[in-house]
């Protein structure tokens, strides 16, 4: 969740303002199944060999090579399978060939191996299979409307009320379109935020947007029945997601142990599934909604640190696994859960803030860990274990 302002967040506001999110079905069944004994992963310390970087981005993958995207100069480094630095790509600059910007939020790899970026300043670069920047825009709101208006408006359409979800969740590509997570804008900001009830039943959680243009086609998605049951739980309502090759989105929220299988335009459901995390501490508060900025935000992170909740998911089609993360409180460790076709096959420890970024077979490798003391770049690498 973030909290940086959104004083100049551009806003748009869509025609269709009574369109609600009633038409989805909820109440489908969960199937549960769970591969007996669950299966263990031999992990390992996998060192980069030095490189210049500000260490601060997301370990990916292009083919058979492992790629570090730096966010702060908007570098792609390649290595090779001993850790070395065998070419960089892109960089911060006004060629065809690098981003015309600094400080990236977020990247996705697209459909034809292309790269697209998403800088602080909702500012759009992509990038062809051949590092080639074909563009470069920003994200268009579509709208005419004050932010008078829009800050006391309740209208779930209206982005005065989201901000796109910087600390958790990841953008994904198809071929036309770039899916954005959203988050909700704190109190202050508007009267449509994760404290009230109507949000809690009618707030959207992802923007999808043309990937040519900018332009956001429709707000889809919307929280599951409990974040209005529950009200303690809103504080951690954002959500993440993946897309598979055939189109079904894999959806899961924070303080909720279900994952859901949709449709690509998250109208329909077609499976629920997931168990709860092992150890997690789920004594959550009510959200207090008279806070300022600065004390919302030391909440947040007090919260966070003690309380369980899910945080990332990452579905790998080559092998059909699907990988879902989460916290378990103040405990030393994170746990990681493992589903295949669905089914569960490993629910495990690992180390603290342990995210799976890249596939390349046999291995699954972690995000980027930088030790300024021992002068070390790792990262973390495993296989499963039959």
């Amino acid at each position: 969740m973030n909290f940086k302002t959104i004083l100049c967040f551009s806003l748009f506001i869509f025609t269709s303002c009574e369109d609600n999110l009633n038409h989805i079905n909820w109440n489908v069944s969960i199937e549960n199944q769970m591969v007996e004994p669950l299966i263990d992963i031999d992990i390992q310390e996998f060192e980069l060999n030095e490189f210049q970087s500000s260490y601060i981005g997301k370990i990916s993958s292009v083919e058979d090579t492992l790629v570090f995207v730096d966010y702060r100069f908007g570098w792609i480094f390649f290595f090779g399978k001993y850790g070395e630095v065998i070419k960089r790509k892109i960089g911060s600059g006004n060629s065809n060939q690098e981003i015309p910007t600094a400080n990236i939020s977020f990247f996705s790899k697209k459909p034809d191996s292309g790269f697209v970026f998403i800088g602080n300043s909702f500012d759009i670069h992509n990038f062809d299979k051949n590092f080639i920047r074909k563009g470069s825009y920003y994200i268009n709101w579509n709208t005419s409307r004050s932010l008078e208006y829009l800050a006391n408006s309740e209208k779930p359409n209206n982005p005065k009320s989201y901000d796109l979800a910087y600390n958790i969740g990841q953008i994904r590509s198809t071929n036309k379109y770039i899916y954005l997570p959203l988050a909700s804008a704190h109190p202050l900001f508007s009267k449509f935020n994760l404290t009230t009830d109507f949000y809690a039943t009618n707030a959207r959680i992802i923007a999808k947007m043309e990937i040519e243009s900018g332009k956001i086609e429709s707000l889809i998605g919307a929280l599951p029945p409990e974040y209005y049951l529950s009200p303690e739980r809103r504080l951690f309502s954002n959500s993440s997601f993946d897309i598979s090759d055939d189109g079904y989105v894999y959806l899961t929220f924070q303080a909720d142990s279900i994952i859901y299988k949709f449709d690509k335009n998250l109208k329909k459901i077609h499976k629920k599934f997931g168990y709860s995390g092992n150890e997690m501490n789920l004594n959550y508060k009510i959200f207090p909604d008279n806070l300022t900025q600065s004390k919302l935000e030391g909440y947040w992170k007090k919260e966070a640190l003690k309380k369980g909740y899910y945080t990332y998911l990452e579905y790998f089609e080559e092998s059909e696994l699907l990988f879902r993360g989460y916290k378990k409180g103040e405990n030393i460790c994170d746990g990681l859960q493992i589903y295949k076709k669905e089914k569960l096959i490993a629910d495990l420890k690992v180390p603290r803030d342990f995210i799976i970024s890249a596939y390349i077979e046999p291995y699954y490798y972690s995000n980027i860990y930088y030790n300024e003391d021992k002068e070390e770049i790792m990262l973390y690498r495993f296989k499963l274990i039959n």
